[in-house]
């Protein structure tokens, strides 16, 4: 009789095993691939899928789900390491992708198009100017920089940074110098 039981334990420790098994990962959905695509399409280096896919779940079910604000997850996300940049990033394409319902939140920090174009050009230039030797930029030299930026980018038809371009008719002037400003702060200036 003990052999018996003993059988029909591990046969139900195997069938249990083996649904668990057959039970599809987290990166096995579509909407997975479809985070994780993005990121990588924008220059993102994906190491730990797993974390980052918790993570951008975390943004919908834990965060927004629960009136967590854009801002306390983004500071959360810089508290483990993210820059603010990388933060607003990770969040966006978790609310594109996993709950767009949340869209249209107010408290969302500007991640239009040119704002992002504008954080490319500032820690780009901040970037380079530290990797030649330079010295941050004070918070007046960044005002200055990313005020010229802006004066000069209707001078071309378009503005091209590394998502793309923007037809210099819709650039959102106020949202490229907030941008820059970010940017700039993040690569460690201003």
């Amino acid at each position: 009789m003990g052999r018996k039981l003993l059988v029909g334990v591990v046969g139900a420790v195997l069938e249990l095993a083996a649904i668990i098994l057959a039970a599809p990962s987290g990166a096995d959905t579509a909407e997975d691939r479809q985070f994780l695509t993005t990121l990588k399409s924008i220059g993102w280096e994906i190491h730990d899928p797993t974390l980052l896919l918790s993570q951008a779940h975390m943004v919908c079910n834990e965060g927004l789900a629960h009136g967590v604000s854009i801002q306390e997850m983004r500071s959360q996300l810089t508290n483990w390491g993210y820059s603010s940049r990388d933060a607003s990033t990770l969040i966006d394409s978790a609310i594109r992708v996993y709950c767009p319902k949340f869209a249209a939140i107010e408290d969302r920090p500007p991640l239009s198009l040119s704002y992002q174009a504008g954080v490319d050009s500032g820690f780009s230039m901040q970037h380079e100017a530290l990797a030649h030797g330079g010295a941050p930029l004070t918070r007046s030299e960044a005002v200055t920089t990313c005020d010229m930026f802006m004066r000069n980018a209707d001078k071309l038809p378009f503005l091209y940074w590394s998502g793309g371009r923007i037809p210099h008719s819709d650039l959102d002037t106020a949202d490229y110098h907030d941008g820059c400003m970010a940017g700039i702060k993040d690569a460690g200036g201003g």
